[in-house]
């Protein structure tokens, strides 16, 4: 989001939301992983945040974004300096799943994050929702990107809420809804990787048994597809802007050419 909405955001008031005094903090994060990026293959993201003189680690699994909403597992601990331990993970399912991604190789910060954070309570109906604004930068090594997003987490209540108090929130300016979180910006980073350079990405299969009723079915063969079309969205929309230039550059040039070729011919 453009940096003018962020603060608007940040000072908004609707009518219909309760919404919490907005308090701000700075912080910067680190992101570690084998040389061999281990834990992205694995669907595994490690960081470590610094809070005043805390250390916190955390692990998170599961960060597929669906419909721009994301649900993954998240594991923190305390720790006594910046390097991540294994052993703090309290979860021994995902405990076992790092060690194994990491394959004993020795985790290093592969990037790093620095964001300003202004957080509001936001009560719609019945639920509670925590407003999150980030403005920042991601790095790693002399790359750098910037950050600025906000997010809506549901704290208690459902999702009902929770959409409602995005409509009132986010319903009269022009957010982008990003597929692609910190971490993934920081590995395409990392990696060297630019928009152009985009993985297409597969539909995952529908979810159907032979117990689904059709209206099930129908419903899992729409999510996988919308699903699918989102998770392309913003790549494919970077290489038809692309190409659009590129091809605005070789009609400028054949313009050019031709106006040099009259130029000779009435000469």
């Amino acid at each position: 989001m453009p940096d003018a909405e962020l603060q608007r955001l940040a000072t908004k008031a609707p009518s219909d939301l309760c919404m919490g005094a907005a308090s701000t903090k700075t912080f910067s994060t680190l992101y570690f992983d084998t040389p061999e990026f281990g834990l992205r293959a694995a669907g595994i993201t490690l960081r470590v945040r610094k809070f005043d003189d805390r250390w916190i680690q955390t692990v998170k699994v599961g960060q597929q974004v669906k419909k721009g909403l994301s649900n993954p597992i998240e594991l923190e601990a305390a720790l006594a300096t910046c390097e991540p331990d294994l052993s703090k993970i309290n979860d021994a399912k995902v405990r076992r799943a790092v060690q194994k991604a990491a394959n004993g190789t020795i985790l290093e910060a592969v990037f790093e994050t620095v964001v300003e954070r202004t957080v509001r309570k936001v009560e719609a109906a019945d639920s509670v929702i925590e407003l999150a604004i980030d403005r920042g930068e991601v790095r790693a090594e002399s790359a750098r990107d910037d950050i600025g997003e906000a997010e809506l987490e549901l704290k208690s209540g459902d999702g009902e809420g929770l959409l409602y108090a995005a409509d009132c929130l986010l319903g009269d300016l022009t957010p982008h809804i990003s597929a692609s979180s910190k971490a993934e910006k920081g590995y395409r980073l990392a990696l060297g990787m630019r928009d152009t350079d985009a993985v297409p990405r597969k539909a995952n299969a529908p979810d159907i048994s032979r117990r689904c009723t059709s209206r099930v079915a129908v419903e899992s063969i729409l999510l996988s597809a919308t699903d699918q079309v989102f998770a392309n969205r913003k790549d494919v929309s970077t290489r038809v802007a692309a190409i659009g230039a590129a091809a605005c550059g070789l009609n400028s040039d054949a313009t050019s050419s031709s106006k040099t070729a009259l130029g000779t011919i009435g000469a």
